[in-house]
C-alpha cells in the first residue's frame, strides 16, 4: 500500500514531541513511493526542509506544504523542482520558491501557490515553463507586494496553460503581464484582480478563451481592453465581467465594445475604497 504522510502542527503541540512523531513514521513507512506529503504548520518556528527533501527523495506524487506565520521563510529543496514524480503540487504561505534553471516536473498536473515568496521573476517563469502536463489544470498564483516586479515585459514562453488565475495585492506599483499571455492559445479561463496593468499588444490571440473575469485591475488605455475582448473569438456565448474602479468610470465607451458581436457583459461599478472581495465577488 502506498502510504500518506499527513501531519498537522499547531501552536499548542510540543515541538520536540512533534519532530520526533514525524522522524519516526517517516522511518517507518518505508514505501520506495509516497502517495501523499501534507503538512500545515500553525504559527510555530519549525525547519520543515529536511522532511520534504525526504519526501522528494521517496518520490513523492502528491505535495501540500502551508506553512503559516513562521518569521523564517522555508527554502525548498533543489531536488523538488526536478522532481518526476511529482503530480499535483501546493505551496502557501511563507515559503521562498527559487527554481534552477535545470527545473522539470514532466508528470505535474495541477499546481497552486498561494501567498510565498519568489526569489525573483526568473524563478515564476522556470516554474511554470517546467511543468509541459499542465494544460488541463489550473494555475491560480495569489501573490503579496514581494512580487511588485515579478512580470516585466520580458518575453517569456509560458505552459499551455487551460485556466491562469493572477491575483497581485498590496503592491506599490503595477505589474505588467508578459506579452506572451496574450497569445496563450489553448487559455479557457482567465482571471486578473489588482495590481496589474493591462497593456495588450496588437498581436494578440486568444481563440480558445471562454471566459475572462478583470476585477479591479488598470488598462493602458481603452484600446487595450477592446484589444483584449477582440483577441477571443470563442467569448460569444460567455459573459465578460468587468468591475471597474472610480479612476476607470468615465473611460469606457459602451458603443466601442460592440464589435464583441453576441457577448453579455456584467459591469459593476466600484469606489476606490471598496474592497477586493466586495469586487471579486460581485
Amino acid at each position: 500500500m502506498v502510504p500518506k504522510l499527513e501531519y498537522t502542527i499547531k501552536y499548542s503541540d510540543n515541538i520536540e514531541d512533534v519532530c520526533r512523531f514525524i522522524d519516526k513514521s517517516m522511518e517507518l513507512n518505508k514505501e520506495p513511493v509516497l502517495e501523499t506529503f501534507r503538512i500545515h504548520l500553525d504559527n510555530r518556528e519549525l525547519d520543515t526542509s529536511m522532511w520534504i527533501k525526504k519526501s522528494v527523495d521517496r518520490h513523492v506524487r502528491v505535495l501540500e506544504l502551508n506553512l503559516l506565520s513562521s518569521k523564517r521563510l522555508t527554502k525548498l529543496p533543489q531536488s523538488l523542482y526536478t522532481c518526476r514524480t511529482l503530480v499535483e503540487l501546493t505551496l502557501s504561505n511563507r515559503i521562498l520558491v527559487d527554481v534552477p534553471s535545470s527545473a522539470y516536473l514532466p508528470s505535474l498536473k495541477k499546481l497552486l501557490v498561494v501567498s510565498v515568496r519568489f526569489r525573483n521573476q526568473d524563478s515564476v517563469f522556470r516554474l511554470l515553463s517546467s511543468c509541459s502536463n499542465l494544460a488541463p489544470s489550473t494555475i491560480p498564483l495569489s501573490m503579496g507586494n514581494n512580487l511588485k516586479d515579478t512580470f516585466s515585459t520580458k518575453k517569456v514562453q509560458l505552459p499551455c496553460m487551460r485556466v491562469l488565475e493572477l491575483k497581485l495585492h498590496k503592491s506599490k506599483t503595477l505589474s505588467k503581464l508578459p506579452e506572451s499571455l496574450y497569445t496563450c492559445e489553448t487559455l479557457v479561463e482567465l482571471t486578473l484582480a489588482n495590481d496589474i496593468l493591462v497593456d495588450v499588444p496588437s498581436s494578440a490571440y486568444l481563440p480558445s478563451l471562454k471566459k475572462l473575469l478583470l476585477v479591479l485591475v488598470e488598462y493602458k488605455d481603452e484600446d487595450s481592453l477592446v484589444r483584449l475582448l477582440s483577441s477571443c473569438s470563442d467569448l460569444a456565448r460567455s459573459t465578460i465581467r468587468l468591475s471597474i474602479a472610480d479612476n476607470w468610470k468615465d473611460s469606457f465607451s459602451i458603443k466601442k465594445f460592440s464589435v464583441i458581436a453576441g457577448c453579455e457583459f456584467q459591469w459593476h461599478y466600484f469606489p476606490s475604497a471598496s474592497t477586493f472581495q466586495d469586487a471579486y465577488n460581485f
